[in-house]
């Protein structure tokens, strides 16, 4: 099955943090190998205009921007969030549980959630007299329970990092550590009562990555970096990339892991009826074998394509796509909405797209 898009070139990640330390310089070796595996995402000046084909069955929610405003979409009906005229504010994750739209996002220098398209500002309402937020990372909805992982600065000690969790609103301390990188792309998933984040820890002067369960640290030595963790049912997964940098993913309920020689990394994961999806920016996989891609037929114009975000519910797959064009000196950057192949919705040039959830009726 085939996207049915060129796919040219994929630009690369450069990671952009400055190391003062030994122990920071040493970080900054492994960091370096890791930024070879991340996409870049350039935005270009765009022109498109909004296109409604939509056949799905679901209900597709889009979180994005239109016109540098936070916003989101519900089968492609635009909805402007409140984000107190912050300038390029942005709606990122969105996650949709028992009726109420959760999204966390960004705008005027400040963390933003909205659920049900009421504003909370995270970095005032987290900050304390005593920490700081300095990063909110990743959410995850359980029942009617808001779980969002980050990261706050010691005011005292601003050296001082730690690795935290607010479940509605009440922290929770998972492990201190002096640098905050460590916990780039930091996810959250909730399962059974107990608390999953990967990041990484140093254990014996060398950083490892791996994941917490509540705040018990479980290295995975088979791991060079993990881009997030997941779950289906009571398993869990946590994926990214493996030593001698294939693709990895593992199911730590099981302790089974995959790998895949030609792919880099593994950055996002999806289930479906017993099946485990998972993407490398390009390509679909599904339990371990190649399923849903890109062809790479040479295209004269196209500079850049990519695969933001995908969605496999009901054995259709929902993706939103980016490609950028380079004709007479002038570049456009596209976005679609893919349902099954179908253009379900393309970005105009004012409008964003960040994230993806669909919610079967």
């Amino acid at each position: 099955m085939s996207l049915g898009f060129l796919f040219f070139t994929q630009p690369f990640l450069i990671f952009n943090t400055i190391l003062k330390t030994p122990k920071k310089i040493a970080m900054k070796n492994m960091f370096l190998k890791i930024t070879l595996l991340c996409s870049l995402i350039t935005l270009f000046s765009c022109s498109s205009d909004s296109v409604v084909t939509n056949n799905s069955s679901a209900d597709v929610y889009i979180s994005g921007s239109k016109n540098d405003h936070a916003c989101y979409w519900k089968n492609n009906q635009l909805t402007m969030l409140s984000d107190n005229g912050a300038f390029d504010s942005s709606a990122d994750t969105i996650i949709v549980a028992n009726n109420n739209i959760h999204i966390l996002g960004y705008g005027g220098n400040k963390h933003l959630y909205w659920k049900n398209a009421v504003l909370t500002n995270l970095t005032d309402a987290f900050s304390t007299d005593t920490d700081i937020v300095e990063r909110i990372c990743s959410m995850d909805i359980v029942g009617n329970d808001v779980y969002i992982a980050g990261v706050t600065q010691n005011v005292a000690n601003p050296s001082d990092y730690d690795l935290v969790y607010w479940k509605n609103g009440v922290k929770t301390v998972v492990t201190t550590t002096a640098l905050d990188y460590t916990f780039f792309h930091l996810g959250i998933k909730v399962v059974n009562g107990d608390v999953y984040m990967n990041c990484f820890k140093e254990i014996a002067g060398v950083w490892t990555a791996g994941y917490f369960k509540n705040d018990v640290f479980f290295p995975e030595a088979n791991a060079l970096t993990l881009w997030g963790c997941n779950a289906v049912n009571s398993d869990i997964y946590v994926f990214g990339s493996g030593n001698g940098f294939p693709g990895y993913y593992k199911n730590i309920s099981a302790n089974a892991e995959t790998y895949f020689q030609t792919v880099s990394i593994i950055n996002r994961m999806d289930f479906d009826n017993g099946n485990v999806y998972c993407s490398d920016d390009i390509s679909i996989y599904k339990n371990g074998v190649l399923f849903y891609t890109i062809p790479a037929n040479a295209s004269p114009n196209l500079s850049y394509y990519r695969m933001t975000t995908f969605k496999v519910v009901d054995n259709s797959i929902y993706a939103i796509t980016e490609e950028a064009h380079y004709q007479s000196n002038i570049y456009t950057f596209n976005q679609k909405l893919l349902i099954d192949d179908a253009v379900s919705i393309q970005n105009a040039d004012d409008e964003r797209f960040k994230s993806l959830f669909v919610v079967t009726n």
